[in-house]
């Protein structure tokens, strides 16, 4: 009883003794290791090694170059790293919001291709399968397959003819649905363009992250080189004649 109070004195006047000095410490033990020393240096026996218990890492340096790499790959990682939890939940939260976005828009523009090629199929008889994508561009500036060649032909763009056969024949109902279609297509293609600024967006959350991260690990190491403190616990219970436990504190300027 009387060494756990000792200990607490001892805790209490090093915590007085350096406001005094308008320095804010912040003291960290390990409960486990302290309650082993206490009970070896009862039963006289050798007390546990320090190093098997190690304390908190608050006032450990970081490094700047982690901090960058980790943001890098996962945005707020560095920022987690230093210990800022605030701002990784933040850019944490950005990065999800990113990602989810891309899905959504990918999914919407999918079901948009599906319904504009049914809606092809049906109003100008297209077989579906095997077009590439300027086929269906082709498909809704011209009437027919005719009509596209004949033109080609014309442009002396003789390259870029269609076979006439039932795997390229198109031949649409009215030209209103024409137009309609092409509408379709357009849009489409509008909400796949969306894509592109929302991985631009998730691009610029990772290095605003990782700028961010350098900023706190500078700030962080700044700090500790400005009030450097170090401390570790003093227990001796080998010497019969010479018991005792301390805090030892050490301050850099």
């Amino acid at each position: 009883m009387k060494i756990r109070i000792l200990t607490m004195c001892l805790i209490f006047i090093s915590v007085a003794a350096s406001a005094q000095d308008s320095l804010q410490i912040k003291l960290s033990y390990n409960t486990l290791f302290l309650e082993q020393q206490l009970a070896g240096y009862e039963n006289n026996s050798k007390p546990v090694n320090l190093s098997a218990y190690p304390q908190d890492n608050s006032f450990e340096r970081k490094s700047v170059g982690k901090a960058l790499f980790l943001s890098l790959l996962i945005p707020g990682a560095g920022e987690f790293y230093i210990g800022e939890t605030g701002y990784t939940k933040f850019f944490l939260g950005m990065e999800i919001l990113g990602w989810s976005a891309i899905i959504f828009n990918r999914h919407y523009y999918n079901s948009l291709q599906k319904d504009y090629r049914a809606y092809a199929s049906l109003h100008a008889a297209i077989d579906k399968s095997n077009k590439d994508d300027q086929f269906w561009i082709d498909v809704g500036k011209h009437d027919n397959i005719f009509s596209y060649n004949s033109t080609r032909v014309n442009e002396r763009r003789i390259e870029e003819l269609y076979e006439e056969n039932d795997a390229n024949y198109w031949r649409w109902d009215s030209k209103d649905n024409r137009f309609t279609y092409d509408g379709k297509r357009l849009k489409s293609v509008n909400v796949k363009d969306r894509e592109i600024f929302m991985t631009i967006g998730i691009v610029v959350n990772h290095l605003v992250s990782a700028v961010n991260a350098v900023r706190l690990a500078r700030r962080h190491n700044k700090n500790l080189a400005q009030n450097a403190l170090k401390y570790h616990f003093v227990f001796d219970a080998q010497q019969p004649d010479n018991k005792y436990i301390g805090l030892a504190l050490s301050k850099s300027f």
